[in-house]
């Protein structure tokens, strides 16, 4: 990447991918995407060439515990001259849109698996009539209505087929059957270096993303695996991820971060692999906690918590991350964001399991 160069976090990316589909101001969902995602900028950006654009005021106290971090700070810059600055579209870079459009989008998606030969029950529905014949004729008893152009947890709904809601369908929707899951799967991949890894999803029932699970060698991923018991299924989703990726560089220039979200569901009394249920084209998550998992011990493990931020200053954050045993908790979003970002670092799933308890009990302080 180029030296002086001025990123803008434009978190907002999926809603300017698709804007003439969505139809909608995005001007509220713009600036809530920004300022709940920028510091993802401090934890992933490894160019210390560049600046970063932003209308958010980070305190001195939240930039100077990042340089204790040893995170790169970078100049931050509130105003830019459209004619001369150099600037750059650091989340979704807007440089490739239909390719972008297609990769971030679940239409698109499930089309491809059935081009590849990994065909998924899903549906593709327009309005509440065509909902009610599906789950009428259907065997499955719960379904899950997903927007196919928002990321992941973003205008869904989770529902019984004798208890639909009245649904306004503004564009096609996607409606898969609601399923008993027992692991979310993600593989972070970086097509630039040809690289990747599987690390654990956290979600809600109704599918909304709150964290990852990472851990720093691959052994523990596979020990943590085998306590489900579900190695097979997961061998399966790993090499069907090589297939993925593989097609995906045979029909694109890859130029951006994936994730490749899957899961491992249980139905009739069997432990069924979901090879891929979304694509991030993008900045993501993955790309955060692939960055994180440097301040882990040895054969340790993190964990990755989004949510509401109730610990505004930054000496109500008393749990801290202690360089020296690798241990702790590390603060990733500013005080003012209305969302807080967390990276637990401990040895082991049982001691990260207490440090999380007493930081759910600051939170109710």
């Amino acid at each position: 990447m180029d030296s002086n160069r001025i990123a803008i976090v434009n978190a907002e990316y999926e809603f300017q991918l698709y804007e003439a589909v969505l139809n909608r101001d995005i001007e509220v969902p713009k600036k809530r995407s920004r300022a709940a995602l920028e510091f993802l900028y401090f934890f992933i950006n490894h160019d210390p060439g560049n600046s970063l654009y932003s209308k958010f005021e980070y305190s001195p106290d939240y930039l100077n515990y990042l340089r204790e971090l040893e995170v790169f700070v970078p100049e931050i810059i509130s105003t830019i001259n459209s004619k001369k600055s150099d600037t750059f579209n650091w989340y979704g870079t807007l440089d490739d849109i239909e390719v972008e459009k297609d990769l971030n989008s679940k239409i698109w998606m499930y089309q491809f698996l059935e081009d590849i030969g990994m065909n998924q029950e899903v549906f593709l529905v327009n309005s509440l009539r065509s909902i009610q014949d599906i789950a009428e004729t259907s065997n499955h008893q719960s379904f899950i209505l997903k927007d196919p152009y928002l990321m992941s947890g973003l205008n869904m709904s989770v529902f019984e087929k004798n208890a639909i809601p009245e649904l306004d369908l503004k564009y096609t929707y996607i409606l898969e059957p609601y399923l008993k899951r027992i692991v979310d799967l993600a593989y972070f991949y970086n097509p630039f270096e040809r690289k990747g890894r599987f690390y654990i999803n956290q979600t809600t029932y109704e599918g909304s993303y709150v964290g990852a699970i990472i851990f720093k060698n691959e052994d523990d991923l596979i020990s943590y695996i085998k306590s489900l018991d579900v190695l097979e299924q997961f061998r399966e989703i790993e090499k069907k991820t090589k297939e993925i990726i593989k097609n995906l560089h045979m029909r694109f220039d890859l130029k951006q971060l994936i994730s490749l979200d899957s899961f491992i569901y249980e139905q009739d009394g069997l432990k069924v692999a979901y090879p891929l249920c979304d694509i991030n084209y993008r900045v993501n998550m993955g790309a955060l906690v692939n960055s994180l998992v440097k301040f882990c011990p040895d054969n340790g493990v993190g964990q990755f918590i989004l949510t509401s931020n109730r610990l505004k200053s930054m000496s109500s954050r008393k749990i801290r991350y202690e360089s020296t045993s690798k241990k702790g908790i590390i603060y990733l979003s500013p005080e003012n964001s209305h969302a807080l970002g967390v990276f637990i670092c401990s040895d082991s799933i049982s001691d990260l399991a207490k440090v999380r308890k007493k930081f759910q009990i600051t939170l109710k302080k």
